[in-house]
């Protein structure tokens, strides 16, 4: 019986820990990561990942992802310009 109970609660970490996946995506796309992560627990950590992907970002994390990148070009190209005045 203690087996029993010891292969069950092993089986239950490693579902939970199946459902930090969709709760990483989920952060990463700007969603809520309790939700998802909680949604995962009820049905599956895989079918949740898959409307996770499909749902995609929301347009709050697109904007600042969006955002981010200009900076980053912004920034390329002041390193940029500074190296060809320090060649010339």
């Amino acid at each position: 019986m203690d087996t029993v109970v010891a292969f069950c609660i092993i089986i239950f970490i490693i579902y939970t820990l199946f459902c930090i996946i969709p709760a990483q995506m989920a952060e990463t796309r700007g969603r809520s990561v309790m939700g998802w992560f909680f949604l995962s627990i009820l049905i599956t950590p895989i079918y949740t990942s898959f409307v996770i992907f499909f749902l995609g970002e929301t347009d709050e994390k697109r904007k600042e992802r969006i955002f981010q990148e200009e900076e980053w070009r912004i920034l390329c190209r002041k390193l940029y310009s500074n190296k060809n005045n320090h060649e010339n």
